[in-house]
C-alpha cells in the first residue's frame, strides 16, 4: 500500500497473529516481512525490525536461521535443486516471487541483498553461523563442483555466497579473542552474585568443542569444495574468482593453524593457493574494496 500508515497498522496485525500462533511462517509470508526492512519510509523500517527482532525473534529464536538459505534464492528469484529447501519442496516458483515483489535479482541489487543478510546474520549464535556456513557450502558451492549436477547456480546467487561467506557478521565471535572476553567480561558483570565460574567453564567446553567441529570441516568440506569451485571458475574466467579468492583470504587469517595444517600435507596446493592470494591483494583485492567503499 502507499501509505505509511496502513502498512504499519498491517504489519501489526500479522505480527500479533504470528505472536499467538493463530498465523504461521509460511509461503513467502517470512519474504514480505523481511524485504519491508527496505521500505522507503524511515518509520515503517525501524517498526518492521522492532516487530522482527523484539517481538517475533523472541518467540522464535530459530526464524531467521531458518529461513536464511531460502532467502538466497527467493532474493534471487530462482530455484534450488534440492528439496531440502522448504521453498522448493513447497513447490513456490520463480514466478511466485516474481509476481509478489520479492526479487531483488540482478548486480544493481546487490547492496540491497547484502543488507538483509547482514541483518539476519547478526542476530544467529555461533553455532548457527557455523552451521549456514558448512550448508552452503554444502549444499549450493557443492552443487557447482558436482559433475554430476544437472542444476546450474547463477552467477547472483555465487556471489551471494561467497559475499556472506566473506562478511564479518558470519564470523564466529567466540572464537575471536577480543570479542570473546568483551563477550566473557559482559557474562561475569550479568551473573554477578551467581556461579560465574561453572557457567565460564560451560563456555569453554563450548568453545572447544566448536573449534573442533570448525577445524574437521574446514579440512573435510570447505577446502575441498573451494578449491574444486576455484579450478572450475579459473577454466570458465569467471569475474567470480576474485570473491572467492577474498573468501579464501577471510579463511587463512580466521583460521591460520587450520589451513596451514592442511598445506602441510600438499605442498603443491600451498603453492598453488598462496600465489593466487599474492596476486588477488595486488590487483583484484583493490578492486573490491573500492567498489565497497
Amino acid at each position: 500500500d502507499r501509505s505509511p500508515l496502513v502498512r504499519k497498522q498491517t504489519s501489526t496485525l500479522l505480527t500479533n497473529l504470528l505472536k499467538e500462533d493463530y498465523l504461521k511462517w509460511r509461503g513467502l509470508l517470512f519474504y514480505r516481512f523481511l524485504i519491508s526492512l527496505l521500505d522507503c519510509n524511515i518509520d515503517v523500517r525501524n517498526y518492521i525490525e522492532y516487530c522482527l527482532v523484539d517481538v517475533l525473534l523472541e518467540r522464535s529464536p530459530l526464524m531467521f536461521f531458518n529461513h536464511f538459505l531460502d532467502s538466497i534464492f527467493i532474493l534471487n528469484e530462482a530455484r534450488h535443486a534440492r528439496s531440502s529447501f522448504e521453498l522448493a519442496a513447497s513447490g513456490l516458483t520463480t514466478q511466485k516471487s516474481k509476481e509478489s515483489g520479492l526479487g531483488l535479482s540482478g548486480a544493481d541489487h546487490r547492496d540491497k541483498r547484502n543488507y538483509l543478510y547482514s541483518f539476519m546474520l547478526q542476530y544467529f549464535t555461533d553455532q548457527q553461523r557455523f552451521q549456514t556456513t558448512t550448508r552452503i557450502c554444502q549444499e549450493i558451492l557443492g552443487v557447482l563442483v558436482d559433475e554430476n549436477a544437472a542444476h546450474e547456480i547463477s552467477d547472483e546467487i555465487l556471489y551471494d555466497c561467497l559475499n556472506i561467506l566473506s562478511c564479518k557478521e558470519i564470523k564466529l565471535t567466540s572464537l575471536n579473542k577480543q570479542q570473546a572476553a568483551e563477550s566473557t567480561i559482559a557474562d561475569d558483570e550479568e551473573s554477578a552474585g551467581g556461579n560465574a565460574a561453572a557457567i565460564a567453564a560451560v563456555a569453554e567446553l563450548t568453545k572447544t568443542a566448536l573449534r573442533k567441529a570448525v577445524k574437521q570441516a574446514i579440512i573435510d568440506l570447505i577446502i575441498p569444495v573451494l578449491v574444486s569451485l576455484k579450478h572450475q571458475l579459473e577454466a570458465k574466467r569467471s569475474p567470480m574468482l576474485k570473491y572467492l579468492l577474498a573468501y579464501f583470504l577471510e579463511l587463512t587469517k580466521d583460521y591460520k593453524s587450520e589451513i596451514d595444517e592442511i598445506f602441510a600435507v600438499d605442498q603443491q596446493l600451498a603453492t598453488e593457493i598462496c600465489y593466487d592470494l599474492k596476486r588477488f591483494e595486488r590487483t583484484d583485492k583493490i578492486r573490491i574494496n573500492s567498489a565497497v567503499q
